[in-house]
C-alpha cells in the first residue's frame, strides 16, 4: 500500500500536490498531523493521524503509531521537512519504503548555529531514505553538493489541473492590477513587495495591489497600508478556496521571495495567461521562467526595474497579449495528467 504523510492540510504548494495525489487510485491513504484540511481530500482516502503536542513529542511518538498503522513494505510518501524525518524514523520500526519529498532550497537553514545544526541533522537522515524527490533541476544540484547520492534523486515538478485553474478564473478584464498571492512571511520578502508597489503608484496612481493569503506578517502589512495611506490601492483579501477569481485578464503577477521551492503560484498564473515578474531566487522562478516566459529581476528587486516592466507590459494591448500567449504557452509543461503518471511510474 501507497501513503502519504505531511503536517497539514492547510493551503500552500506542498499540500496542493498532496491533494491532487490523494485523488490517484494508486494512493491508499494520508496521514496528517492537524485539522486542517484547507484542500479537500477524497471521502475515500482517510487522514489516519491527528496527533496534537510539540514537535519534539511529534519526533519521538509519529514513528510508532504510523509503524502500528502500515504493513511491511507499504511506501510512505513525506513532504516538507518535519513529515520527511518522521518517516525516515519509521523505519526504525517498520521496514517500509521511505520516499521523501523535499519543497524548498535546504541552503536556507545554513545560517546560525540551530538551523546549521538542523541542516546537518536532516541531511544525516535524509541519507536512509530509499527515494529523494525534489521539485527542481537546482535544487538537485543543491542536495548533490550537500552531499546526498544523485542516484536516490528522482525530480518531478509541481502539477497543476489545468482545466479547472481556467473554469475558476473571473474572465473579466481589469486593468492595472498587480497580484501577490502567498503566505505573509519574511522569506516571501513581504516588505520589499509593498516598497515596490509604493514607488510604483507615485508614478501612477490607478495600480492596484490585491493581495491573497494570510500570515504572520498581516498585522505589518496593515499598518503599512494605514501609515501610507494606501487603503485605495492594496486590498487584502484572505485566504481564498478560488484565488483564480482574482487572477482577472490585465493583471500581473509579482513574487518577490528570497528563497522558493518550485513556486506554484508562478505556474497558477501563467496557466491564467498572467505575465509574471519574479525574483531571480535561487531555485524556482529561473527555472519556470527560462529567460523568456516572464521577467526575472535580481535580488532585491528594483523599484526601478519593476517600474519599468509593470508600465511596458500594460502599456498596449499588443505587449499583454504577447507576454500572455507565453505564459500559456509554457504552462502546458506542468499539466497535471503527466505529471501525476510520472509520480506512478515511480512509485508503483
Amino acid at each position: 500500500m501507497n501513503h502519504i504523510l505531511i503536517g497539514t492540510l492547510e493551503q500552500g504548494g506542498a499540500e496542493r500536490q498532496v491533494s491532487y495525489l490523494s485523488r490517484e487510485d494508486f494512493i491508499d491513504s494520508v496521514f496528517s498531523f492537524s485539522n486542517s484540511n484547507f484542500y479537500q481530500i477524497p471521502k475515500h482516502k482517510t487522514i489516519l493521524s491527528k496527533l496534537h503536542m510539540n514537535k519534539f513529542a511529534l519526533l519521538l511518538l509519529a514513528p510508532l503509531f504510523i509503524a502500528r498503522i502500515i504493513r511491511k513494505g507499504d511506501t510512505i510518501i513525506s513532504f516538507m521537512e518535519m513529515s520527511n524525518i518522521i518517516n525516515i524514523l519509521t523505519k526504525i520500526f517498520k521496514k517500509h519504503k521511505a520516499v521523501i519529498s523535499i519543497r524548498t532550497n535546504l541552503n536556507r537553514f545554513n545560517r546560525g548555529f540551530v538551523r546549521s545544526f538542523f541542516l546537518k541533522l536532516i541531511l544525516f537522515l535524509y541519507r536512509y531514505a530509499d527515494l529523494v524527490v525534489i521539485n527542481s533541476e537546482e535544487g538537485k544540484r543543491i542536495l548533490i553538493d550537500l552531499g546526498l547520492s544523485d542516484k536516490k534523486i528522482k525530480v518531478l515538478p509541481n502539477a497543476l489541473d489545468l482545466s479547472s485553474v481556467v473554469n475558476l478564473q473571473s474572465k473579466e478584464k481589469v486593468s492595472k492590477r498587480i497580484i501577490f498571492c502567498g503566505r505573509f512571511n519574511k522569506i516571501k520578502n513581504i516588505s520589499g513587495l509593498l516598497n515596490v508597489f509604493k514607488a510604483l503608484i507615485r508614478k501612477d496612481s490607478e495600480f492596484k495591489l490585491y493581495m491573497i493569503g494570510d500570515g504572520p506578517l498581516r498585522s505589518n502589512i496593515e499598518d503599512f497600508i494605514y501609515e501610507n495611506g494606501l487603503s485605495g490601492n492594496i486590498t487584502l483579501v484572505g485566504l481564498q478556496k478560488n484565488p483564480f477569481k482574482y487572477f482577472n485578464p490585465g493583471s500581473i503577477l509579482l513574487l518577490t521571495s528570497f528563497n522558493e521551492g518550485l513556486p506554484n503560484v508562478l505556474i497558477e498564473a501563467l496557466a491564467c495567461g498572467l505575465p509574471v515578474i519574479s525574483s531571480d531566487c535561487k531555485t524556482g522562478p529561473r527555472e519556470i521562467i527560462a529567460d523568456k516566459y516572464g521577467v526575472l529581476l535580481p535580488i532585491p528587486i528594483s523599484s526601478k526595474e519593476f517600474d519599468q516592466w509593470a508600465i511596458k507590459i500594460l502599456e498596449t494591448s499588443k505587449n499583454y497579449a504577447e507576454f500572455s500567449k507565453l505564459s500559456l504557452e509554457r504552462a502546458e509543461d506542468y499539466e497535471l495528467r503527466s505529471i501525476m503518471n510520472k509520480w506512478r511510474l515511480l512509485i508503483t
